[in-house]
């Protein structure tokens, strides 16, 4: 049986090391701190039955902890600013001290600041991202109530916070990717529609989307 823990403890859990289970705006989410912590990030690949190539979302607490996460161009955050909190992750370069297990060799990772209040304040407390993968085994459908985990995760995760708002479900965030002549590609559309981030791109930035 999964334990349900507090926000003190997931809080707790996380500084140690350790996985757990968190909801997220739009599904429950699998994650750990990101520094310092490398064979619980790799337990994550493990326990989802993940190939090894294929990175890992973070989500931040707040806008410094994008500035240690990744390369961040000044054009990008009138973009950022208008989406952010909210379901739009963005593929930037990542910083040198950030896992290759996140960036799956790419030295690439995909970011977004949560408009979850509970993910949000996770990393916001930690004091560092988190992961935020989905918490389902992989090719199996995301789940936004607890009663839908797959029992194969539970051996790996210490609990799970389960404090509302629950996940909405449906679509995952929309994620984006910054190129080097900053031009924008919509990787996946999700939430957001990518009509309007190419809007607000062009609007706002003077960007163009690929």
């Amino acid at each position: 049986m999964l334990k349900i823990i507090s926000l003190k403890e997931a809080v707790n859990f996380i500084n140690q090391g350790k996985l757990i289970i968190f909801p997220t705006e739009t599904f429950f989410g699998l994650g750990c701190k990101i520094f310092n912590n490398e064979d619980t990030i790799q337990q994550i690949f493990i326990a989802k039955q993940r190939a090894i190539n294929m990175p890992l979302p973070l989500i931040i607490g707040n806008w410094e902890q994008l500035t240690i996460t990744a390369e961040v161009p000044q054009i990008i955050y009138p973009l950022l600013q208008h989406f952010w909190p909210g379901a739009l992750s963005i593929v930037l370069n990542a910083k040198k001290n950030i896992s290759p297990y996140i960036t799956a060799s790419t030295q690439k990772v995909a970011v977004r600041l949560s408009s979850h209040p509970i993910a949000k304040e996770i990393a916001d407390l930690v004091g560092e991202p988190i992961i935020a993968t989905s918490a389902n085994i992989n090719k199996n459908p995301p789940v936004t109530k607890i009663t839908q985990l797959d029992i194969r995760l539970y051996p790996y995760i210490e609990g799970i916070i389960d404090i509302p708002p629950i996940p909405t479900g449906g679509l995952p965030s929309t994620l984006i990717e910054l190129h080097p002549n900053n031009t924008i590609s919509i990787l996946r559309e999700g939430i957001i529609k990518s009509n309007k981030v190419k809007e607000k791109a062009a609007e706002l930035c003077g960007i163009i989307s690929l």
